[in-house]
């Protein structure tokens, strides 16, 4: 290690372990039981039960819906989604990112 350490700036998480792993990143906001409890990103927004949960080092992200919990280095992006699959996985029903514009819509 190089003996330096990092405190998280201006980030605000609401709900019982939202940002609970924040090591690093700056500017995130979460609402929600575990929101981002994972990130190191910073400028995402997460909104709902474990909503970013995979995300770990994105940055810039809109992330929608209980369940809708991103990709480990995703950035950019913009992800609404429901609830967790029979088999455990993601629902995502909206998906685009913010650089493109590109939309992609799934049942």
């Amino acid at each position: 290690t190089t003996g330096t350490s990092y405190t998280p700036l201006n980030n605000t998480a609401v709900g019982a372990f939202a940002l609970n792993d924040l090591l690093s990143g700056d500017y995130n906001t979460t609402f929600g039981y575990a929101a981002g409890t994972n990130i190191t990103g910073g400028e995402n927004l997460m909104l709902g039960y474990f909503a970013g949960g995979d995300i770990i080092a994105g940055n810039a992200n809109i992330v929608i819906g209980s369940g809708s919990l991103g990709e480990a280095a995703m950035s950019n992006q913009l992800r609404i989604g429901g609830k967790y699959a029979a088999d455990g996985s993601d629902i995502t029903t909206i998906s685009a990112s913010l650089e493109t514009g590109d939309i992609i819509l799934s049942k």
